[in-house]
């Protein structure tokens, strides 16, 4: 991928003139700024090696004065905090700023963010018809794909937290994440429903979802930026599951 190549140049009558180099490298890894300046820093170090025969090369700067003045000046800047918002403003605004920009795709389907927020605000009328809303868990059970993006959205649209669920993982732990985040529903696909058919949860297919009426013009309780957006399960130091919850402005 990249190639350094040195030798020592001499005069027609042998005399040192001189360290010559070439660097071979492949564009679709470097861009020429990076080469630049790694032959930049390179050189450097060469000159300070022969010109100081006693220095370490730990104690070699890389950087000159410009470049350390540059840092200096950006490590010294206010920044501004970021605005406090839900996921869904975060994506209504996004929307407003690219509708028809690719947001999100996989090997079946391919959404821009217009559609993405129409798809989500299915998910969130077909869940708010059912009650859910601000203050619910609804866990997801999906392989990695589009939808369970889409589906995610929604049940951060209608207000509830969403509860992810990884397939790949034993009946037997699904069954202690749900017993313990205690979800008003789940949301799969046809094909994982039996996995998580048990209790008296409900459980809602994708194709419930793709089947439900179009969203009204009504208004709808969201969720503010300190409300929870999701739970995560991890096994922590005694190998049960145990869940941390995540809110709006933190994601």
């Amino acid at each position: 991928d990249l190639t350094i190549s040195l030798h020592e140049h001499h005069t027609p009558t042998g005399t040192p003139h001189g360290i010559h180099g070439a660097i071979e490298y492949r564009t679709d890894i470097y861009n020429p700024t990076t080469i630049t300046t790694l032959i930049t820093r390179l050189r450097h170090i060469l000159e300070i090696l022969t010109s100081r025969a006693d220095v370490r090369l730990s104690d070699i700067d890389l950087l000159d004065e410009v470049e350390r003045e540059q840092i200096h000046r950006l490590s010294h800047q206010l920044s501004v905090a970021p605005e406090r918002s839900s996921v869904p403003e975060a994506l209504r605004r996004q929307v407003s700023r690219a509708p028809d920009t690719l947001a999100i795709s996989d090997s079946r389907h391919a959404m821009t963010y217009a559609e993405l927020a129409a798809a989500a605000s299915r998910v969130a009328a077909m869940l708010t018809s059912r009650s859910i809303g601000v203050g619910d868990r609804v866990a997801v059970l999906f392989h990695r794909c589009a939808e369970a993006v889409t589906v995610m959205l929604g049940i951060l649209q209608s207000g509830a937290a969403y509860v992810p669920l990884d397939p790949g993982q034993p009946d037997s732990r699904l069954d202690v994440i749900l017993a313990d985040a205690a979800p008003v529903a789940v949301v799969t696909t046809a094909g994982l429903a039996a996995r998580v058919a048990g209790g008296l949860r409900s459980v809602i297919t994708v194709e419930d979802a793709d089947a439900a009426p179009e969203p009204g013009d009504g208004p709808v309780v969201g969720p503010g930026p300190d409300d929870v957006a999701y739970v995560i399960y991890t096994s922590g130091t005694t190998g049960t599951p145990k869940g941390v919850a995540v809110t709006h402005q933190n994601l």
